[in-house]
């Protein structure tokens, strides 16, 4: 016989109220074109109730929620879902990493906190990693706007970026600059050969304007919000003048 699944409860009315009041918030904060991520932690089941023990010693009033009531507290919110992706077992491999490096560092979480501590510590983290790999926790990541064309059609402009922030270099001869020589390492990463940031403007162009860039030379934005001038039409004919590249600005 195949397992008897359990059957959907709604939330308690706390918890409910909590989730609403979140969501809320995300829309009143949000620009009329703005788009908001949610990435958290949740579970494949209906909503249910924060294992003893971790909300004991771990998380004390922490909760993974299920996709479910998530959904239908943005549905209350009268928010756009513009695309959403579940990782499964994406966070086991993550947690066994978090995990490997736990331990390496046994005598020194020891010391700091004491050996209980590091047990704990070891049991959560090993005992999470099981619930990705065996058990019903996944990470769900939602994607929500106010306006329905906030975001392009298909998800061709997450590649894009993908593929253009992953260069640290327009072509310039210069070396690669030290990672400590780099500044803001959470933006795209900076052009080794004149110093300006490689940032792609595919998401939503709009939300740039004003802004400097992109290069028509070199599809990039100054670090230090020098001004760029127009020229050219391509998104919105930006140029740094060419940035010593060697190759007459507009060129590629």
């Amino acid at each position: 016989m195949p397992p008897v699944q359990p059957e959907a409860q709604a939330p308690p009315a706390p918890r409910r109220d909590a989730i609403d009041a979140r969501f809320g918030k995300v829309r009143e904060l949000l620009q009329p074109d703005g788009v908001a991520l949610l990435h958290a932690i949740g579970s494949m089941e209906p909503p249910g109730a924060t294992n003893a023990w971790i909300r004991k010693y771990i998380f004390p009033g922490g909760y993974c929620p299920s996709l479910s009531e998530v959904m239908a507290a943005i549905e209350r919110s009268r928010l756009w879902v513009t695309d959403v992706e579940i990782l499964r077992l994406h966070y086991a491999d993550t947690l066994k990493e978090w995990l490997r490096r736990f331990r390496a560092n046994r005598d020194k979480a020891a010391a700091l906190y004491g050996e209980r501590f590091f047990r704990m510590w070891e049991f959560y983290l090993a005992s999470c990693e099981m619930g990705f790999r065996n058990g019903t926790l996944m990470v769900f990541q939602i994607q929500m706007a106010r306006r329905r064309d906030a975001v392009p059609l298909t998800r061709d402009y997450i590649a894009d970026y993908e593929g253009r922030s992953s260069r640290r270099s327009c072509g310039g001869a210069a070396p690669v600059p030290e990672p400590d020589q780099i500044a803001d390492r959470g933006r795209a990463g900076p052009c080794t050969h004149c110093d300006v940031w490689l940032l792609s403007m595919v998401l939503n162009p709009a939300l740039y304007r004003g802004r400097a860039g992109p290069c028509t030379h070199c599809d990039s934005t100054p670090s230090k919000g020098a001004p760029l001038r127009a020229e050219g039409s391509k998104a919105g004919g930006m140029t740094c003048g060419g940035c010593a590249h060697g190759a007459p600005a507009g060129g590629r």
